[in-house]
């Protein structure tokens, strides 16, 4: 350490002091920069996302969701017309609880369909990318991916 901070001044011991603080600030900067990321909140992925999805028998299908934060469990999110099923009723949603950046839907029936999987949000709360499975009452779960994208 002592080599370092002998390399850092100046020779004659004139303008020790800056070497000093350009360690200092070195650092304090890689100190700052190891924070941890933040968790994503409910409220980070609040509203309307384009979902291009690719379904097992339907193929590729395109539409809208609405994701809105569960008003009674503060980690759990509500999506609004989910597969696409109620494109004009907007009445049913499926809810997926979110932990970091991990979106998990646990198993449950939408409009006769048995649903369930996982996700991620990236970094920038711009994209989601789902992994699902849907029966749709047939008793074979079929394999589906979606990308949510924020508009």
């Amino acid at each position: 350490m002592k080599k370092v901070l002998k390399m850092l001044s100046c020779p004659g011991g004139r303008g020790r002091g800056w070497g000093y603080t350009f360690l200092i600030f070195a650092l304090a900067s890689v100190i700052y920069s190891c924070e941890p990321d933040e968790d994503v909140t409910p409220g980070s992925i609040e509203g309307t996302w384009h979902c291009k999805e690719n379904h097992y028998i339907h193929g590729e299908q395109w539409y809208y969701v609405d994701i809105e934060n569960d008003p009674n469990i503060s980690n759990r999110v509500l999506i609004y017309n989910f597969l696409g099923l109620n494109a004009i009723t907007d009445t049913f949603h499926v809810y997926a609880t979110l932990t970091g950046s991990t979106l998990n839907i646990p198993q449950q029936i939408i409009e006769g369909h048995t649903v369930s999987g996982q996700g991620t949000v990236a970094d920038n709360y711009k994209t989601i990318n789902l992994e699902y499975s849907d029966d749709d009452g047939s008793g074979e779960a079929d394999p589906v991916t979606a990308v949510y994208t924020k508009q």
